[in-house]
């Protein structure tokens, strides 16, 4: 199997530019959260090194909330993210999807702090490249550090709804809550949630690009 590359971009919007963008994401998609691979704006069908991609803006809609704790407002800007995993180097990947989907990776860009129309479209996404987690530790990452952890990302005493556990942990007595966001208000918070999943195991499954595939299939028997 090739080696594989993680590619994450996130990129501030600029104010006020949110809602355009919205709708130029909204163009890249068959219906809501799917998206069109022939789409005129980024074609994801004529990266062939391309496992998966996704495009998202990255918000946070109850900066304030933590203030019922005595702490400061923790306000995040709004920006867009786009990852994906592929074939081969990373850098090779951003130059052929800059080649490939320049005009519409520039429209989308342009909503972003800093993006011109003169700029150098391939300089600009690798100085707003960030290091992924390392994939071997993905999946410890999300059972231990997302899943079970009650203090990951400012939560309170509390593990993911599903699939977290509902053990005592040190610092944390009880693991039966979860807190959720409400748009406009005050943050709502369920408590004594039985146990959904218990996890006996985990293992890695790797999927061949399309490049692998057609070589695949031209190998006999």
């Amino acid at each position: 199997m090739p080696p594989q590359s993680s590619v994450l971009i996130l990129a501030p919007i600029v104010p006020g530019r949110i809602d355009e963008l919205r709708r130029l994401l909204d163009g890249l998609n068959r219906m809501p959260g799917l998206a069109a691979p022939a789409n005129p704006r980024v074609p994801f069908r004529q990266l062939e090194r391309l496992h998966l991609a996704r495009f998202a803006i990255l918000e946070d809609p109850t900066p304030d909330d933590i203030a019922v704790y005595g702490l400061p407002p923790a306000p995040f800007r709004p920006t867009l993210a786009f990852f994906a995993d592929c074939d081969g180097s990373e850098e090779q990947f951003l130059a052929e999807f800059a080649q490939r989907a320049e005009a519409g990776l520039r429209s989308l860009f342009s909503c972003c702090v800093g993006f011109s129309d003169t700029a150098d479209l391939l300089r600009f996404m690798r100085q707003h490249r960030q290091a992924p987690a390392a994939s071997s530790r993905q999946f410890e990452f999300v059972q231990n550090a997302w899943m079970i952890g009650t203090k990951f990302d400012g939560l309170l005493d509390e593990s993911d709804p599903l699939l977290g556990n509902r053990e005592a942990v040190a610092g944390c007595p009880a693991a039966d809550a979860f807190t959720y966001a409400r748009h406009g208000s005050v943050r709502r918070r369920l408590r004594g949630l039985p146990q959904f999943v218990t996890m006996h195991g985990g293992a890695y499954f790797f999927l061949p690009g399309i490049r692998a595939l057609r070589y695949l299939a031209t190998l006999g028997g």
